[in-house]
């Protein structure tokens, strides 16, 4: 594939693949090429009434109302904040059946904490590390292990990625 085919979504950098633009999942909004995400937050936006800039574009999206929603649907996102990360639908180990080793010796369970690359992002992972000790005091940690490493994500990048065997 040649570099004159690649584009970039003029929001956040994303490269654009001709195939995605075919296929409706990339698209030209309000006069700027955008990548697929920016395209869907884009649509959810707008209202109902505004017509996108490119001629038989389908319609944007409407936002579903949450008590029509299947409480238990993986798509739901939930945000880690005040509530602590366990709260807010995290990390739950109440269905693990290994009792936590507090003598001392040996791990039994693991936990995985990552982030950016950033001082805001590695503060707030503090933060919730700390919270997720503070809510669960029978956890004695055992070994920390730390690597930096590619996260795949929107667009992959460079993580602190922290292992926690308790």
């Amino acid at each position: 594939m040649a570099d004159e085919e690649l584009k970039s979504c003029e929001v956040c950098g994303a490269t654009v693949y001709p195939e995605h633009i075919k296929a409706g999942r990339a698209a030209f909004w309000a006069g700027q090429l955008l990548c697929a995400v920016c395209l869907n937050e884009k649509k959810s936006e707008s209202s109902s009434t505004a017509a996108p800039a490119v001629a038989g574009q389908e319609e944007p999206l409407s936002l579903v109302d949450e008590d029509d929603m299947d409480k238990s649907s993986s798509r739901i996102i939930k945000a880690m904040g005040a509530g602590g990360v366990a709260s807010q639908g995290g990390f739950d180990d109440s269905k693990l059946a290994r009792a936590v080793n507090k003598s001392g010796t040996g791990a039994t369970r693991v936990r995985i904490f990552h982030t950016k690359m950033n001082d805001g992002a590695v503060n707030f992972m503090s933060q919730t590390i700390n919270e997720w000790v503070d809510q669960n005091p029978e956890v004695e940690i055992k070994i920390v292990e730390s690597t930096v490493g590619v996260w795949e994500g929107k667009h992959p990048e460079p993580h602190l990625i922290l292992t926690i065997w308790y």
